[in-house]
This record gives C-alpha cells, structure tokens and sequence, in this order.
C-alpha cells in the first residue's frame, strides 16, 4: 500500500528534470526585460516600437484548411464543432446554444485562433487585420463595469483564458502598423483594464479559476513589460498562484472533487511554468500533481468521471505514468482511494472510490461512488458532467441517485451548503492475500439519523464486495444504486443474480438475502425522472442500466456480491462486530471459504481462510 507520504517520492524524474523538458517544449520566457531599449519607452510607444511577437509566445494550434477558409468567411467553431457565423459588428450576447460554457467561450476570443495561427505561420497580415477587427470590436462592444456589457465578458476566468489572444493581437497588429492612433490607444487601455480586474481581490477566488487568473496576468505581464504595473502584477501572479495551488492540494490531489478538474489545474501550472519560468517550488508540484494524476486513469486510458468529469482525452504523460502504478493508494485527506491490479487471468482489475466534501467547487453527492473497470471492460461508470447550465438535467447529475451510492427515504444531499463540507469520509484501507479493501462513511447521511458505513472489498479479477452497514434509531428505505457502463447489458439469472454481459466479460450480481425484503430495479435511458443515462461529452447523453435495491430496515448490514469471472464467488453471510468483518463466501461449485477484515487505526488487515 502506498501512502501519502510515500507519494512524494514515487516519481522517479526530479522537479529539475521536469523544468528542463517543460522549457525544451515551449522555451523559457527569460526576462523580458533585458537589453531592450523600447522597454524604457511610454507605453504608447513601446508597443510600436517592440518586435513582433514570437508564434510560440502563445499556443496556437494550427488549423485545418477547411476550418481557416470558413474563419475568414466570418465561420467560427466557438464551443464544440457546430459553427456560428461573426462578422463585425459582432452581436456579443449570441448564444445559439443557450448555454453558460458557450457564452464564455465567445468572450474568451479564443475562436479567432485559426487567423492568429495563419499569421504566426504564414506572415499572412490580411488574417491578422481580420482577428484585429473582432478584437476592436469586441473592446468597443464590452466596457468594464458597463450595465449592457455580458456578465460572461469579464467574469474572472473569462478574462484570463482572453488575455493571450488579445495580448497577442494587439502586440502583433501595432508592430505590422495595422493600427491608427485611436486603435492603438483603445487596445492598449483594455489591455491595461485586463491587467486591473485580473489584479484585483474583488474578483479573485483561490480556486481553479484563481490558477488561470494569475496565468493570464502573468501572460499579460510578458506581453506587455512596459506597462506601469508589470512588475508588480507579476509578482503577484507568482505569489497568489502558488498560495492557490497549495490551498487546495493534498499529496498532489486537487481537492475539487473531479478526475477532469486535477488534470485542468496540472494544465494551468505546466502553462505558468512555460510563462514564468524556471521555479523550484512549483515544479515540486509539478512532479507530485501528475504522479498523483495517474491514479485517476482506468486501465483503457480513460479518466474515471468523478465531480465535473467529461471523457476527454488524456495526455500521453499520463498514459505512462498509469501503467508505472500498482497495487493500492488511499489519498485519504483528498477523499480518493484506487486499487490498480492484475487479476488472475492477468488481466488488469482497478478501482476507484471518491468519498470527500472540501468545498462547492464541482461537488457532486456521490459520497462512497465507486467505478469498476475488469477482465478489459468499463463495469460501474460515474454519470460524468453534460452541461453546468442550471435546470432538472443538472439537478440530476450531482444527485446521489445518479452515483452508485446509497440513498436514505430518497432524500437528496445538502452538497450545496458549504458549511456541511466534512473534508473526508474515507477512514481505513489495506490489502492481504490478494484482496484489496477500502472503507468509509458518509457524513451527509447523519442528519438523517443514519450512520452509514462503506467496505468494498476487491479482488482483481473475481469479486468485488460492496458491504454497506446502516445504524439508525428508526425505519428507513435505503436504496443501494449501480450504474453500469453503456455497453454492459443486465439480465435476471439464476439464484436471484442480475447476468452481466460485455465484451470479455461474463459476470453477475447477487445480493446477500439477510432476511429483509429487497425490490430490485433497473432503468436504462428513463426520462421521467431521468435516469439510467451517463454523458461522456458536453449534453451528450448514453442510456446505460441503473439497478436499484431497495428495502425498508431499521438497521441492517447489505452485501453486493459483483462477481467477476465464471467461478462466481460471492457473499453468503457476513457478521461484523465492532472493528471486524467477516464475510464468508460460496463459488459456483458450493465451495466454502471467508474474507476476514480487521481495523486498526487507519489500516485494514487482510486474512483469507479456505
């Protein structure tokens, strides 16, 4: 078992070398300041006087034929490929898609990233005039503070994802001379209003927003060194950026409660090194960030969909650093734990628990979630993000009913409410005779009157033991939920089981009977209420089978048995008894044996008995 502490040396590359491969990508910025007579000059002049921009001082992908030929035509891709025509005077409240993530995405300017490109490649200035328009027009159309200007135009992560384009655009037409006097003057002062609301503490949220806050005022910093304030607002950007970073991390886990938001955060401090250059510190966390990172990665090299998570591709950094782990993690600060093992078919078995509440940054109530991926297959899926726009679709989604968590008289949990965070819930782990086992609790359920405890006890390849204890003074319905991948399918089997068939996998689900009457259900692609649906992309939904097990009890312990493999061991009883657990176990034979877990502390010991 790896601890926290253990993580931090993990990694076999040191901060050092990680710097030396960041700058060999994307080249050190260096000092902008050194040797450069225009720097002394005014503003005004200075931009003019400056050279052209590099084509690396900002990341541009280069862009299609198809997609710089329809760019020119006024054709954008502003969020996702459907494109939106803009041409100048450009309507800045369009929104085709009513959606919040469009309406950013228009004011970021990101979408005149296939003429800046042109130019940065081609010299092509005629592209550059074009992208120098919609920047004019877009200044003009949007004064800070102004009652007509969008919320989206500077709300804080806005303004900073902007800054490159802009900064780039306008640093590029005042040295080609594309600009008048009015022009120039009119960018530069937006440029300088960039610099003011990024700098600003009315704004800035120490969050994953706060990160690409300072990345863009640190941006704007290497673009604009002559300004009044550079110096200032880059010692600030490094300062809070930092304090930030360090906020919200545990042993390398950014305690936003999404596989998708650690990679994001990995993103915006690779991109601040690129910007600020060499730092010991930050590179530190670098190195632990990713190491922690790969954790998050199923055995297929898809992310798990914990929180805000759409299956967007991973970076190949963290392909290998994935296959570099095994056995078990328990970030138990962070409210992660992950096994990562071969089965006995060799195949690789992984799971991962999310189990913590730090803030409302991207929570979801999917306390004691869990995804199951084995014998090469996505078994029990999280339901991802679809959109962040509000409405029932998003009520959904972060409900606990749409995580494969146990739910009390049905009752959605308070996650909106910042002062019920509890950090935390994961409370012991450990392995022994080829079993893996995680345990927690879930905080949330207590004003409820319920204590509710979580064991999964894993076996690659065979079994994976969900044992769910509840202790309440009165009569409850408990719902215990699975949500299984798109391309597995759930049919009624013998003995009571729910068949699981998939590619390469021939599986089954049994409930333990402990004398309670249980009804099992199961939804696939239900739109009232919705259920049984899981998105991978941005309002893209796929039916999948939701099961539900539901009883009324007072107090009780429950057992699914997911078993794995032909032989299908499963629970036949299970007895606990304060700080123990045994579960005895049959197999399709009738051939008897246990598992038998014992806490101490934080640590689970293992033994197994024939």
């Amino acid at each position: 078992m790896i601890t926290e502490r253990g993580l931090r040396v993990v990694h076999a590359l040191t901060a050092t070398v990680v710097a030396a491969l960041i700058l060999l990508v994307a080249g050190a910025p260096g000092n902008p300041r050194d040797g450069d007579t225009w720097l002394e000059l005014s503003a005004d002049e200075a931009v003019v006087a400056a050279p052209c921009p590099s084509p690396s001082s900002v990341a541009l992908a280069t862009a299609s034929p198809g997609r710089l030929a329809a760019a020119r035509d006024g054709s954008f891709e502003v969020f996702g490929p459907r494109r939106v025509e803009l041409r100048v005077p450009i309507d800045w409240t369009t929104d085709p898609l009513g959606a919040h993530r469009f309406r950013q995405n228009l004011h970021k300017l990101r979408f005149v990233e296939p003429l800046l490109a042109s130019y940065a490649t081609t010299g092509n200035t005629e592209d550059l005039r074009q992208a120098t328009e919609i920047g004019l027009d877009w200044v003009g159309a949007n004064p800070f503070g102004d009652r007509g200007t969008p919320v989206e135009a500077w709300s804080d992560k806005v303004v900073g994802d902007r800054v490159p384009f802009l900064s780039y655009l306008v640093r590029a037409a005042a040295c080609e001379g594309l600009l008048d006097d009015r022009e120039r003057r009119l960018l530069l002062a937006s440029i300088a209003e960039h610099g003011r609301v990024l700098a600003s503490k009315r704004i800035y949220a120490p969050d994953n927003h706060g990160l690409f806050v300072d990345l863009g005022l640190a941006r704007l910093t290497n673009f604009f060194p002559f300004l009044e304030r550079s110096d200032e607002w880059r010692e600030l950007a490094r300062e809070r950026f930092e304090a930030t970073l360090r906020g919200r991390l545990s042993a390398g886990v950014w305690l936003e409660h999404s596989s998708a938001y650690e990679f994001l955060a990995i993103r915006a401090l690779e991109d601040f090194l690129r910007v600020h250059g060499p730092d010991a510190e930050l590179e530190g966390l670098f190195v632990e960030m990713r190491a922690a990172a790969g954790w998050f990665v199923k055995p297929n090299g898809e992310i798990t969909q914990f929180g805000d998570s759409n299956l967007e591709p991973i970076p190949d950094w963290a392909a290998a650093e994935a296959s570099r782990l095994g056995g078990l993690v328990t970030f138990r600060d962070a409210g992660f734990a992950f096994v990562r093992a071969r089965g006995g078919a060799g195949d690789i078995g992984y799971l991962a628990v999310t189990d913590g509440f730090h803030n409302l940054t991207h929570k979801h109530a999917d306390e004691l979630s869990f995804e199951l991926f084995d014998h090469g297959t996505s078994i029990v899926t999280d339901t991802g993000l679809y959109d962040k726009d509000p409405g029932p679709v998003r009520d959904y989604v972060v409900s606990n009913r749409a995580h494969s968590t146990l739910t009390v008289d049905g009752l959605d949990l308070p996650i909106s409410d910042a002062g019920e965070a509890y950090g935390s819930g994961l409370e012991a782990s450990g392995a022994g005779d080829g079993w893996y086992a995680i345990e927690g609790t879930n905080p949330l359920l207590e004003a409820q009157g319920v204590r509710h405890e979580r064991l999964l006890l894993y076996r690659p390849g065979v079994v994976l033991l969900v044992v769910d204890r509840v202790r309440a003074d009165a009569p409850h319905t408990y719902a215990r939920y699975l949500h299984l991948h798109p391309n597995v399918e759930a049919q009624p089997g013998r003995d009571g089981a729910l068949e699981l068939e998939a590619a390469n996998l021939d599986a089954a689900v049994y409930d333990l009977d402990n004398g309670t009457p249980v009804t099992r259900s199961k939804v696939r692609g239900q739109n009232e209420p919705l259920q049984g649906f899981t998105s991978p992309d941005f309002r893209e939904w796929l039916p999948r089978w939701a099961i539900a097990y539901s009883d009324q009890s007072q107090s009780e312990t429950r057992v699914l048995s997911i078993a794995l493999d032909a032989n299908r061991l499963r629970a036949a009883g299970v007895s606990t008894e304060g700080a123990r657990a045994e579960i005895e176990l049959v197999d399709a034979e009738g051939a008897r044996s246990a598992i038998d877990v014992v806490r101490t502390g934080e640590a689970l010991e293992l033994s197994a008995a024939d």
